[in-house]
């Protein structure tokens, strides 16, 4: 019997994941091995940038069980779609400070053989400061780590094709709420979301969604110049399959109308993106 019988993979719904899985349950269907897909829900603290003295937003209030049932939802139907395999396959939802310590807790905890995970391939200056992921989980590992990156057609055809980091907000720059809405219009965000009586939000001429099939892509806090107290946000939202996405303005905190409100409170943050964050000039 093969040594590697407890495969563990970090699962992040992007295509480098996905790449990441399909080699992980060849392999394991080979060598007879067991899968355990993990999904790391940050906190909203971190998701947002650390709050107001760290440079980043003050999340808005996040049912965070609405959160992990989703995503065990969404983990599960992965899970569904994997055909043909003979051994246990087991969905696993944590919620950590850090992906990678999220993810050598659980290789530790589940006794893990093999690590299969996808990395974004990140190189220059970028890799240099930050790092990534699978980086920092292959430095540590209590296993050996096997990385994949989803081939270039597959990207093309992925959720990351977006110009979601060619064109972010910088934490350091004074934007207006225009130079907002400019920015991530030529991201593709080009309609705005409004808030219905009944919780949900709607684009022109389309059907509402209900909020739990958003995620927030980034989200931007405004501050009026001579008054503090005068704020609104700006979210990025787009629907869990690609869809459809668009801006959603409201008045932020105890300003914002119910409505709005009720919508907010629905929202997930994109596990798999950080969030941006400016104030008006």
């Amino acid at each position: 019997m093969s040594d590697y019988q407890t495969f563990l993979v970090p699962f992040d719904f992007s295509v480098h994941a996905r790449a990441a899985l399909y080699t992980a349950a060849d392999l394991a269907r080979r060598l007879g091995a067991d899968l355990h897909l993990v999904h790391v829900i940050q906190s909203p603290l971190v998701m947002y940038g650390g709050g107001p003295h760290g440079g980043g937003t003050i999340p808005p209030p996040i049912d965070m069980g609405e959160v992990h049932r989703q995503a065990r939802r969404s983990l599960g139907e992965v899970v569904d779609g994997i055909e043909n395999f003979p051994g246990k396959i087991e969905p696993h939802v944590v919620e950590g400070a850090g992906l990678a310590d999220s993810i050598l807790e659980c290789a530790e905890d589940l006794e893990a053989d093999l690590i299969v995970m996808g990395t974004h391939g990140r190189t220059g200056l970028a890799h240099l400061f930050v790092g990534s992921v699978a980086e920092r989980t292959l430095a540590r590992a209590p296993c050996p780590v096997l990385t994949i990156q989803a081939p270039d057609d597959a990207v093309g055809e992925g959720e990351d094709t977006r110009n979601d980091r060619s064109e972010r907000a910088d934490p350091g720059k004074m934007e207006t709420l225009r130079e907002a809405l400019a920015r991530l219009e030529r991201r593709g965000f080009e309609h705005a979301f409004r808030a219905t009586a009944d919780g949900r939000l709607a684009l022109p001429e389309q059907p509402s969604i209900a909020p739990e099939d958003l995620v927030v892509v980034e989200t931007v806090r405004f501050e009026g110049q001579s008054d503090p107290e005068d704020q609104a946000v700006l979210f990025a939202l787009r629907s869990r399959d690609g869809r459809v996405q668009g801006t959603f303005v409201t008045s932020f905190g105890p300003h914002t109308d119910p409505d709005s409100a009720a919508a907010i409170h629905r929202l997930a943050p994109d596990p798999n993106r950080p969030m941006d964050s400016g104030k008006s000039a």
